[in-house]
């Protein structure tokens, strides 16, 4: 799985990398709440968004399982 920096410039509009606009397409929805925003492909069913979801959380548990054991390592020296 590939992270994305992304940025927004001074009118508010954010840049797409090629990549993610070759997957999800040019037209997408989003969901969002106060820290969290998800994207993906106009009509696409909500078990479908699940599923990926579910995929995208299993990084996610890895990354921070990953990012525990670093501060451990730099914790003990």
């Amino acid at each position: 799985m590939v992270k994305f920096q992304l940025k927004m410039n001074s009118h508010g509009q954010l840049y797409l990398p090629k990549e993610l606009r070759k997957e999800l397409g040019r037209e997408l929805e989003a969901l969002a709440n106060a820290r969290t925003s998800v994207l993906f492909t106009k009509g696409l069913k909500a078990k479908d968004v699940l599923e990926s979801l579910r995929v995208i959380m299993a990084d996610l548990e890895h990354r921070a399982r990953l990012e525990e054991k670093e501060a451990e390592k730099l914790s003990r020296g």
